[in-house]
């Protein structure tokens, strides 16, 4: 697999005053992309400098290409494993990925709280939980994880800890959820938003 550092993210590390070894990156993430067993899939990969990480999977004619939106600043392996972890999964039939509902959850805003809240992003904390218990410590770490669930479960859905630590111990995990149920645990987490306001 191909892998093309963007003169963005350059300009990024230079700004924010980080060393950026290029060859030590492209190694790392081909030699994760061959860990998570997508290396044989993906043609390419292209990271830009970004100032938090998440990644694209985007199809053409030469094949698959991941858009990695790098931050420079937390390359940790395990941040790494975590975000190519999304696309194995979406390139597993087993998950059921479904590219269409998910480029719909993105208009698709549900209001709770005083916040406004894109269905896709709860979605992709959901995804986040199960893929990081699947990493089984290689990913974003179980403490880390939960903290960052809590918090937003509390400030987006105006979930009670006690809610989004039932929420949590179902996505924690080694079993695949399959982006359906994921649908589906979304829809339950959207109604006990709703009862826990009344």
């Amino acid at each position: 697999m191909e892998v093309e550092i963007h003169a963005s993210l350059e300009k990024l590390a230079r700004d924010m005053k980080l060393a950026l070894d290029r060859e030590e990156l492209r190694s790392k993430v081909a030699r994760i992309a061959l860990e998570v067993g997508i290396d044989g899939k993906v043609g390419k990969t292209l990271i830009v400098g970004c100032g938090m990480s998440s990644v694209e999977l985007r199809g053409g004619i030469g094949g698959n290409c991941i858009v990695y939106h790098f931050d420079p600043a937390s390359a940790q392996e395990n941040e790494i494993r975590h975000e190519l972890m999304h696309i194995s999964d979406e390139l597993n039939p087993a998950f059921m990925y479904d590219m269409a509902y998910d480029t719909l959850a993105i208009e698709v805003v549900r209001k709770v709280t005083d916040r406004e809240t894109p269905l896709s992003r709860l979605l992709c904390e959901l995804w986040n939980v199960n893929l990081d218990a699947r990493l089984r410590g290689e990913g974003i770490s179980r403490d880390r994880r939960f903290a960052y669930f809590q918090y937003f479960l509390k400030i987006d859905y105006g979930l009670p800890i006690q809610v989004s630590k039932e929420i949590f111990e179902k996505l924690w995990t080694d079993r695949l959820i399959p982006y359906p149920e994921l649908v589906q645990i979304a829809d339950e987490v959207w109604a006990e938003a709703l009862r826990s306001q009344r």
